[in-house]
């Protein structure tokens, strides 16, 4: 029911679970987290997917060359225009 970009986006936000969340040393007890949640671990899912789909350094240059405009960005990256918008407004771009 989603798009590719949003499936893109939500797939790498679970890989920043499965990274930043299960695989920690010390981890016994099972962990769960909801959609549309917002705590700690969702934020860092998210930031994780951001990172891996928009890197930094590829972000700026594209936004410096697009600026705001977020669907051409969005097809850079392969993401949502919201995504992209949230990736900037965090870079501080």
């Amino acid at each position: 029911m989603t798009s590719n970009r949003r499936d893109r986006f939500t797939i790498a936000h679970e890989l920043g679970h499965y990274f930043l969340h299960y695989l920690q040393p010390g981890m016994t007890t099972p962990k769960s987290f909801w959609r549309g949640e917002s705590n700690r671990g969702e934020t860092q899912a998210n930031v994780f997917a951001a990172s891996l789909l928009m890197p930094e350094d590829f972000f700026k240059a594209a936004f410096s060359r697009c600026g705001r405009d977020w669907w051409a960005l969005s097809q850079i990256f392969g993401v949502s225009p919201r995504a992209a918008e949230v990736r900037a407004q965090v870079l501080g771009l």
